[in-house]
């Protein structure tokens, strides 16, 4: 009987520790959005495509090795190879050709297979500022939801009290008019405030609902998940001075514009060198009869250069189109240069007029405090009805 109280016990016990809320620092909802973020995976396994990607790439510069079996029943004509016998028929065949071999191939010298090559590395290398870029507008995204749903939980206190204090007025109009100090208006006025009143605690606790969804979406949890907001008390102000030092070196869709850049100039150039030569060689062996119990080995080595000569403007206009999209990287380059001035100038002009706000706000509020106390003492007092 004690076994199976224990049991309960202990099952209670962890059911009622799984109702409980998670809190959540600031710095944790950042954390888990990194590595919980279905964006930011996303952006981690393009990064590990890249680098497959570039594998493929590498590996069309080293040798080539294939095989294949050819079996066939087949007829030719001799006059079609330049043999013509008086008296014999030009018809030969049918007969039975089996080849069976191994193919070496290996390019030697190409150079727009090379600039390619190099253009998949410098993919690789965008990969990761790219990834770094989306784990940095999903911390932004989370840091910004967790503060707004913040406030809208100081306003929903806010709230509440407000209604909380227009309930304490409804008594007391209630009151008065029962013992007919007071009258039928007063005490309409005073239900109209309170019905005022809730309807605010209302949408203020919508606003929480919808801002914690978004929360938790943007995170990568669950939206049946219970959270309960735990800011951190030791976040540091950033210094204006080193934002505005350091915020092309620390911004990273600015190094993975840089690299996209790299890349495209990398593309470029392997356009251009198109119309260069090619070199290449292959050489096979193998058996080569009637059958395979009929074949002896064969085998053959060649080698060749290919020079494009004419390609009907095709190369031209792809060569083009990789200059142009070089230049638009290039102005997409100065135009991130300029918004990165701006919005370090305007979050630290925003962030200063915050902490302006701040202090007026808690004047403000040990004044509200003072005002409300001695309201309160007014009221209980007798001294005024409102």
């Amino acid at each position: 009987m004690r076994c199976l109280l224990l049991l309960i016990t202990i099952y209670v016990c962890v059911a009622n520790s799984q109702q409980l809320p998670r809190r959540l620092t600031i710095r944790e909802a950042a954390e888990m959005a990194v590595q919980m973020n279905p964006a930011v995976q996303v952006a981690h396994l393009r990064a590990l495509e890249a680098k497959a990607d570039a594998t493929g790439a590498a590996s069309a510069y080293k040798p080539q090795l294939n095989a294949y079996i050819y079996d066939a029943v087949q007829t030719n004509n001799l006059r079609a190879i330049g043999i013509a016998v008086p008296g014999f028929t030009d018809r030969l065949g049918p007969y039975r050709v089996f080849n069976a071999r191994s193919v070496l191939t290996q390019t030697v010298f190409d150079s727009s297979l090379r600039a390619r090559i190099r253009a998949a590395r410098e993919r690789v290398e965008l990969a990761d500022p790219d990834a770094a870029s989306i784990r940095e507008e999903t911390i932004a995204a989370v840091l910004e939801l967790y503060l707004r749903m913040l406030q809208a939980a100081s306003r929903v206190r806010a709230a509440e009290a407000t209604a909380a204090l227009d309930g304490e007025l409804v008594d007391q109009a209630t009151k008065l008019e029962v013992s007919g100090e007071g009258n039928k208006l007063q005490l309409a006025i005073a239900e109209q405030q309170r019905s005022s009143g809730r309807i605010k605690v209302i949408g203020a606790q919508q606003e929480v609902r919808t801002l914690k969804a978004l929360l938790l979406e943007t995170i990568g949890l669950s939206a049946d998940e219970e959270i309960e907001l735990e800011p951190d008390a030791d976040l540091a102000i950033p210094d204006k001075e080193a934002d505005a030092a350091e915020a092309f070196t620390r911004r990273s869709e600015f190094r993975a514009l840089q690299a996209k850049i790299l890349a495209a100039r990398s593309e470029e150039l392997s356009e251009r060198r198109e119309r260069l030569p090619k070199i290449h060689v292959s050489a096979d062996y193998g058996m080569l009869g009637a059958g395979p119990d009929r074949g002896f080995s064969t085998f053959n080595v060649s080698g060749g250069v290919t020079v494009p000569l004419w390609t009907g403007g095709r190369q031209e206009s792809r060569t083009e189109s990789a200059i142009l999209r070089t230049r638009q990287l290039e102005v997409g380059l100065a135009r991130l240069k300029l918004a990165v001035i701006r919005e370090v100038s305007s979050a630290h002009i925003e962030m200063d007029a915050c902490l302006r706000t701040a202090e007026e706000t808690k004047s403000g509020l040990a004044a509200a405090t003072t005002a409300f106390q001695l309201t309160r003492a007014r009221l209980g007092a007798g001294l005024v009805t409102s």
